[in-house]
């Protein structure tokens, strides 16, 4: 039933004070199911439904979700659930910290510590999506408060991958000086020293 709908009715649910939450526990939900049952076959009427939740998550329409107080949540949810990894039981950094505590030398074995993997596809789609966003809209995700934790979840989630590398030289590879975003400027030619000090 949530996946019904217009593109507005059903991003208007993402950033709803109320109905984001639930959004946000039934993607935990299908989490807890999938890992109880890792053989259990996924329906195509489930696949469909994630599917035409995610359609709509593109262009402009991405970046306010990414950056809403409520959207982010559901957002790191989301990502969380089509990549099949593990998901903190604590919103503390130490939850988060525990999921991604394998050393960079074991990323590109990093499949074997999904949960499941098979709603990869769709995280595949929508990291693109995030890919093919203006340099200047992700330095704008990068800097703002609710922004940040979404794409610190899109490279944990992608570690070892294509498109977590891509992302990092996206981002590393932008002109911004004083670090906001107003400034962000278009592509240089190599990483810019500066980008890492106002990031940071």
């Amino acid at each position: 039933s949530l996946s019904q709908g217009d593109e507005e009715r059903i991003t208007g649910i993402y950033i709803d004070p109320f109905a984001s939450h639930v959004v946000e526990r039934l993607f935990a939900r299908i989490r807890s199911i999938m890992k109880e049952d890792p053989e259990a076959e996924v329906s195509a009427e489930l696949l469909g439904s994630l599917e035409e939740l995610c359609q709509c998550l593109r262009s402009e329409r991405l970046v306010n979700i990414a950056t809403h107080k409520y959207g982010s949540h559901v957002m790191r949810s989301l990502f969380v659930l089509l990549s099949g990894v593990e998901y903190p039981t604590t919103r503390s950094n130490k939850g988060w910290n525990k999921i991604f505590s394998f050393s960079i030398e074991k990323a590109i074995t990093f499949a074997k510590y999904r949960t499941n993997k098979k709603l990869v596809h769709l995280k595949d789609a929508l990291a693109q999506r995030y890919l093919d966003l203006p340099s200047q809209d992700i330095v704008r995700v990068a800097y703002d408060q609710y922004g940040s934790p979404v794409l610190q979840t899109f490279l944990q989630c992608t570690i070892g991958e294509d498109r977590g590398s891509q992302m990092i030289f996206k981002l590393l590879t932008t002109k911004n000086t004083r670090g906001d975003v107003g400034e962000a400027g278009g592509a240089v030619d190599s990483l810019c020293p500066k980008t890492f000090q106002s990031l940071a």
